[in-house]
């Protein structure tokens, strides 16, 4: 299995996860090393002699870096286009690697459900888009180790909608970990509670889940693991409810002409503009990228009308609105 691996992937995976190369050389092969503790050689190139029993080693002290087998070290590195999240159960009374049937169904149900939940909140207006991501992740062999599923998301393509999905369910997992998640944070967050009751699934008995993301794409994000206590699934589910009667969030509508701009990187107060409609107060809008504020200087300066819709919060002591990806409309004159 190791023969797939090229020394560029190799390469990608020790910078990625932190290895450190060094200037010198051994022989014409790179050094690579790890909190001074760990060194591998990679080859200059594949196909040399000895590549085959390089990588094999490379291979093994991975796996013992990171505790995990080996083959899933290797789909790692030939797999840079994928997010990884791994779900741990821990069955009562059975062998490691072996779950129940009905347990091992619900699972899957609630794995199938959470990813749908997420991809239908980022892009829910175009269900074709979900059901074509769906089709492609994949789900690997059970391992040893209580019970644990692999699930890989493709994240290539031009808007990357994959790893949109990735950390649409991580936002959802991470605030559901807590021990009394809150249904407020989960809707500033945008996150259904169809999610919510999709990852309760997982079983009222401890569970796991862990998030390895793509090299290929920064994430940003550490690679991390949630974990869910007894009777957890009871608490999600509850949350979800509460989500549920708390009803999407109105939308309000702004239409007049931008009379301020504010754009303050080092305060974290990004894309900003004050427009004032037709009645006597003027209303702080945060718009969702660069260039749709762009767009909104362009307006002010040629004092053209724009209409903003969106959802108005309080953050700190001011109401803002936050306009939605289309939330941004030039009008004409």
């Amino acid at each position: 299995m190791t023969t797939a691996v090229t020394v560029t992937d190799i390469a990608s995976y020790l910078q990625d996860s932190g290895w450190q190369q060094r200037q010198e050389r051994w022989r014409g092969a790179s050094i690579w090393v790890y909190e001074d503790e760990y060194e591998v050689l990679v080859p200059a190139r594949d196909a040399m002699g000895d590549s085959d029993l390089r990588v094999r080693q490379i291979v093994d002290t991975l796996a013992q870096v990171e505790d995990r087998p080996t083959d899933e070290i290797v789909l790692d590195i030939r797999m840079p286009w994928s997010d990884t999240q791994v779900i741990r159960m821990f069955p009562h009374g059975l062998p490691s690697g072996f779950t129940t049937l009905r347990s091992g169904l619900q699972a899957l149900t609630g794995v199938e459900g959470a990813l749908r939940a997420a991809a239908q909140s980022v892009r829910g207006d175009v269900p074709a888009d979900v059901e074509r991501l769906l089709g492609r992740v994949q789900l690997g062999p059970a391992r040893a180790g209580s019970y644990i599923l692999p699930v890989r998301v493709p994240v290539d393509g031009d808007d990357a909608f994959g790893r949109q999905v990735t950390r649409r369910l991580h936002t959802a997992v991470s605030l559901l970990s807590r021990p009394q998640p809150d249904p407020n944070d989960l809707r500033e967050a945008k996150v259904p509670a169809e999610l919510c009751e999709s990852v309760s699934r997982l079983g009222n008995r401890p569970f796991e889940i862990g998030f390895r993301w793509a090299r290929a794409i920064p994430a940003n994000l550490p690679t991390a693991a949630y974990t869910f206590a007894e009777g957890a699934a009871t608490v999600i589910r509850a949350t979800a409810e509460q989500l549920r009667r708390m009803g999407d969030p109105p939308t309000v509508t702004v239409t007049g002409v931008i009379q301020g701009l504010r754009d303050d990187e080092s305060r974290d107060d990004r894309w900003s503009i004050e427009v004032r409609g037709t009645g006597r107060r003027a209303v702080w809008v945060r718009l969702p990228d660069r260039a749709t504020y762009d767009a909104a200087i362009a307006a002010h300066r040629a004092g053209r009308q724009v209409r903003v819709r969106g959802e108005m919060k309080t953050l700190g002591r001011r109401a803002e609105l936050l306009a939605g990806p289309d939330g941004f409309q030039l009008l004409e004159d």
